[in-house]
């Protein structure tokens, strides 16, 4: 002990006994805290008001120094025990080498238990607990206990149950670098990375503060509080069997399930939870914190909730299913070794599946058409691509039926091709453009704003495009298929594949347009084309490169069939037909352009309008009206008594006697009326009002074995046409 005398006084320089007690400590731990315990002993009244004070540096050679089986004949000591009970106010109770069981009392004690596996129990006042060397268990019970932990101690266990206390974990020698924080169930395991050894904290992450240390602190003067402890990234580790894990705190995981069916969830609120769940098919559900989620081989099932989650997938992976349902995050999926060229999108239900092609692997992102709070934000490729969620809703994505009677609707937007299969199936598209094939069955298909693309298939189907410039396809063996437009806008096209126009006849029922394949029974029904613009198609496109615009179509002559019954039909308003009554008493009505009426048996009306028609009133009492019109009236026997009503000027009608020569025939007249009477029958025509005007009058040709021969025009020599 030095000596200095200043102006300002006297006083003792200290400097070279703790140099030369410090020195004895680094030497030896055990031997040096006797020295000093011995030198506080015998100088305690010398030293008394000089400024030495002693007990900072005992107490902290105690929580810092490793004493090992020396230390134990020192804290076994009597007169230790006695001098830091009178200093300290603690009582000692040290152990040895064997496995022990150290209770304390209520009073503070330091709790030594070196060697073996000891259990030691604090009791109720502020101890300080040091297991030593072994895998020990450390209760501190209540009062603000201290744990002491060094390398070459082992996996030691602290149990604490106290929601009073303020506890310290000493990690002497050991800095923040050195260590790694896993989870084991509810407890913390603080891990030295060099050698494995830890600390357990019992029940760390139940969901009560009682069960938690309150201060870490490192051998560098680091001092980590309860909040930053439970912000700290840890570990989370399964077996090679079917694990439940629920990740804790408040602070990042990283989670590895490994083997086995794993059920594996984080509760974090912040910061970044990384879970792998290893072969197995596993549930992997995050919280709140931005999550990163590997499935790894099996089908496994993944829910990110809220945060920006990533979501990792590669080939192998198997079957794997993304449930996202939060409005804020911002999601990714990153398809590792796999670039666009390698998927396909296909919808099922309201879920987008990208299928991995060579492969029947497939990402399921559930119920992303519902809402955007179920849809991811992009998908990142291996070739450094990025879609985002405009571009994904804009691909095209393939839909597929079964062998039964699907119902299946597209998605709101962006293209679909859709395969209903077998059955009969209902099919409908969204707002993007969509290509339907329905397949096997009697389908309905309908589009909707889109350019849609229907090819039914076999069966009887009925195809519904409404806006949009839509496709339908038909080909031989496709059946009796119904095309139903009603868009003002639309410029719509029938294909017939492998179908020409000589191998179609147009027929029309009602308002709509048969168009009949020739050498079969197969049709092509466009619904209400006759009855306005908004229901017709574009164009009809033939294998040979033919086109029919809407123009083209209307000008075709078209075949129109009556019943059996009595039928009313009306023939349309422009374009060329021939109506075919068959039987019964029908009333048929020509069009403006050129008809050819054909009553068939029964007392029929055949009406022309504006064209040059061909009436035919067939067998039966018929009434003939050509209207306007160079008119031909054809009348043979066997047909009866027909009566021809024309009243026009300007156009030239004509009355073919089919297999009647003028010899056969007489005329008389009757008022203002003129018959041709068949002599051998009694069968006549009757050209009503035909004496009183030319407006009334037409031209008669007799026509035998198609050689006709005319009488004049002023009738009068046909009189001699008589014998």
């Amino acid at each position: 002990i030095g000596l200095n005398i200043t102006e300002t006084g006297i006083n003792l320089d200290f400097s070279q006994l703790n140099a030369e007690l410090d020195a004895r400590l680094a030497a030896n731990p055990t031997a040096g805290l006797g020295d000093l315990m011995d030198f506080t002993i015998g100088t305690k009244e010398m030293l008394k008001d000089t400024g030495w004070v002693s007990t900072e540096k005992i107490l902290n050679v105690i929580q810092t120094k490793s004493m090992g089986s020396e230390g134990e004949s020192l804290f076994n000591d009597p007169g230790t025990r006695s001098f830091l009970f009178n200093e300290f106010g603690f009582q000692v109770k040290a152990g040895s080498s064997a496995n022990e069981t150290i209770s304390g009392s209520n009073a503070a004690e330091l709790i030594l238990g070196f060697g073996g596996n000891d259990v030691l129990n604090g009791g109720v006042g502020n101890d300080t607990l040091e297991g030593g060397t072994g895998d020990d268990r450390l209760t501190g019970g209540d009062g603000n206990d201290t744990y002491i932990f060094r390398r070459g101690d082992g996996h030691d266990t602290i149990v604490e149950d106290s929601a009073s206390s303020a506890d310290t974990l000493i990690l002497e020698g050991i800095n923040p670098g050195d260590v790694s924080f896993d989870q084991s169930g509810y407890s913390l395991l603080i891990v030295l990375k060099d050698s494995g050894e830890y600390v357990n904290l019992q029940n760390f992450y139940l969901p009560d503060s009682r069960f938690q240390i309150n201060v870490l602190k490192f051998a560098d003067g680091t001092v980590w509080d309860r909040t930053t402890i439970l912000a700290k990234e840890v570990n989370v580790f399964g077996g090679s069997g079917n694990d439940t894990i629920e990740a804790r705190g408040n602070g990042p995981s990283t989670i590895y399930g490994y083997d086995g069916n794993d059920s594996i969830t984080t509760t974090n609120t912040s910061g970044v939870s990384r879970v792998f769940g290893g072969a197995g098919n596993d549930t992997l559900s995050g919280y709140y914190g931005n999550d990163y989620f590997d499935g790894g081989a099996g089908d496994d099932r993944l829910t990110g909730n809220g945060g920006n989650d990533t979501y990792i997938y590669r080939r192998g992976d198997g079957h794997d299913t993304l449930i996202e349902d939060s409005a804020s995050g911002a999601d990714t999926l990153i398809l590792e070794g796999i670039n666009p060229t390698d998927i396909t999108l296909e919808q099922t239900g309201y879920s987008l599946l990208i299928r991995i092609q060579g492969s029947d692997e497939w990402v399921n992102l559930q119920n992303f058409y519902l809402d955007t709070r179920f849809q991811i934000a992009r998908i990142q490729f291996a070739d450094g691509t990025v879609w985002d969620r405009s571009t994904i809703l804009a691909k095209e994505v393939n839909r597929y039926g079964s062998s039964g009677n699907d119902t299946i609707e597209a998605r709101s937007n962006g293209p679909s091709a859709i395969y209903g299969y077998d059955g009969n199936d209902s099919i409908s598209s969204g707002s993007g453009v969509a290509k339907i094939f329905g397949g096997n069955g009697n389908d309905t298909l309908s589009g909707y704003l889109g350019n849609d693309y229907f090819d039914g298939g076999a069966g009887d189907d009925r195809l519904t495009g409404s806006s949009g410039n839509d496709t339908y396809i038909f080909r031989r063996g496709d059946g009796h298929d119904t095309i139903i437009e009603d868009g003002a806008s639309g410029a719509d096209t029938l294909i017939l594949e492998g179908i020409n126009p000589t191998d179609i006849t147009l027929e029309q029922t009602g308002y709509s347009l048969l168009i009949r394949i020739q050498g079969s029974d197969e049709w092509v029904n466009l619904q209400n084309f006759y009855l306005d613009t908004r229901f017709q198609i574009a164009s009809i496109q033939f294998a040979n490169g033919t086109v029919w615009d809407r123009a083209a179509i209307l000008a075709k002559e078209v075949n129109r069939y009556g019943g059996s019954g009595n039928d009313m039909i009306e023939g349309r308003s422009n374009g060329p037909s021939v109506i075919y009554g068959y039987d019964g008493n029908d009333s048929i009505g020509g069009g403006n352009d050129v008809d050819r009426v054909f009553g068939g048996n029964g007392n029929d009306t055949l009406t022309g309008f504006a064209g040059n028609d061909i009436l035919d009133g067939g067998a039966g009492d018929d009434l003939l009206s050509g209207s306007g019109g160079n008119d031909t009236y054809v009348f043979r026997r066997g047909d009866g008594h027909d009566t021809i009503i024309t009243n026009d000027y300007g156009p030239t009608d004509t009355l073919i006697l089919e297999g009647i020569n003028p010899g056969e025939i007489r005329l008389d007249q009757y008022g203002y009326s003129m018959f041709i009477v068949v002599k051998d029958t009694g069968e006549w025509v009757n050209v009503q009002n035909f004496y009183l005007g030319t407006f009334y009058q037409i031209g008669v040709t007799t026509q035998v074995h198609g050689i006709p021969r005319a009488c004049d025009e002023a009738w009068m020599n046909c009189l001699t046409l008589k014998s």
